[in-house]
């Protein structure tokens, strides 16, 4: 065996094991929980709509994310400096998605979490877009797209990545209410001026510097 050949051999054999290490750090990115469901869940709330409804109902680029699988640029500002307790709400389907009290600031341009606000309300998805491998979070009323779910040196050892746009937020003083009318019907509510009119000075010092609510279509880039 001539030294040409050797080297080739030599050099094959790091490509594969070079392959092989990407494997098995994109295999690590699939999450799987218990009670997480893995297919789109039966609901007898659950939100079916034409695409055509979709697009009335949503603004562009709430549409593009939720149904497209789109992504929000990173550091855009919706919902990533949020600060005060409350809920995250679906703007798809006014479904409760995540709570303030478990968003912190993982540095990576996207609202973070560490639990779902119930492990019922999202279900997961492999997701092998884009020559990666990663687990994608889904809302489990509307199977609206919301983002992606990473091992994270958290105290679940989790972080839920997740788009700011497709999420409504909803102070703690309104959390009661709210939750009560999110449970009312399956049609998906509009709350582009639902909270404006009706929210007291108290709240504006969160949310979207106007009330309660940080309504992701309303605000960002």
């Amino acid at each position: 065996m001539d030294r040409t050949t050797l080297v080739m051999g030599a050099g094959l054999a790091i490509a594969v094991t070079g392959l092989l290490f990407v494997v098995s750090q994109a295999s690590a990115q699939v999450v799987r929980i218990p009670g997480i469901a893995e297919t789109s869940p039966k609901r007898e709330d659950k939100v079916v709509m034409k695409d055509e409804e979709w697009k009335k109902r949503l603004k562009p680029d709430q549409y593009d994310i939720l149904r497209n699988h789109g992504t929000e640029p990173a550091f855009c500002g919706v919902n990533l400096a949020q600060k005060g307790p409350g809920v995250y709400f679906c703007a798809g389907c006014d479904l409760p998605l995540f709570s303030a009290a478990s968003k912190f600031n993982s540095g990576t341009g996207w609202p973070s979490f560490t639990a779902p606000f119930d492990a019922k309300n999202v279900w997961f998805r492999v997701d092998r877009s884009y020559g990666m491998v990663r687990t994608e979070v889904l809302c489990s009323r509307c199977d609206g797209h919301l983002g992606h779910v990473f091992p994270h040196n958290t105290p679940t050892k989790l972080r839920y990545c997740i788009n700011g746009k497709v999420l409504n937020f909803v102070s703690e003083k309104y959390i009661k209410a709210h939750l009560a009318k999110s449970k009312q019907g399956k049609v998906a509510p509009d709350l582009s001026d639902t909270y404006d009119q009706t929210h007291d000075d108290d709240d504006k010092k969160s949310g979207d510097g106007k009330s309660g609510v940080m309504t992701g279509g309303k605000k960002g880039s």
